[in-house]
């Protein structure tokens, strides 16, 4: 069952002022994919937590700077929603489908986004 846009703007908010979100289902220390995708605009520029399950990674190159990204899904199986993480450093550590933690700061891409990403755990 889906969360409604008000419990999702609480867990933001609580994840925005350092509480755990244990009871959210996931992995406690951030919001889930889909309450970030649903409340971004109102956190550009906070850094957060963003939990959920690591899908892929692909890699850019332009002026001779190479951008990471990395694909953050809610669940197994899912491509929508989605959080792609940027970073400048290439992360080889996670297989498809490990439960993640990501921090970043948020910003508007396609969809919200992080910036100046890193894997928590």
């Amino acid at each position: 069952m889906a969360r409604s846009t008000a419990s999702s703007l609480a867990l933001v908010t609580a994840a925005l002022l350092g509480c755990s979100s244990a009871g959210s289902g996931g992995v406690s220390g951030g919001i889930t994919v889909a309450q970030f995708q649903d409340t971004f605009a109102s956190m550009m520029g906070k850094t957060v937590e963003v939990e959920g399950v690591y899908m892929n990674s692909n890699t850019s190159e332009c002026g001779g700077k190479t951008t990471y990204s990395l694909v953050v899904v809610e669940t197994k199986g899912q491509v929508k929603p989605s959080v792609s993480c940027y970073t400048d450093k290439e992360v080889t550590a996670l297989e498809q489908y490990d439960r993640v933690v990501v921090s970043g700061t948020v910003a508007k891409g396609f969809e919200g986004e992080l910036r100046d990403c890193k894997v928590i755990r």
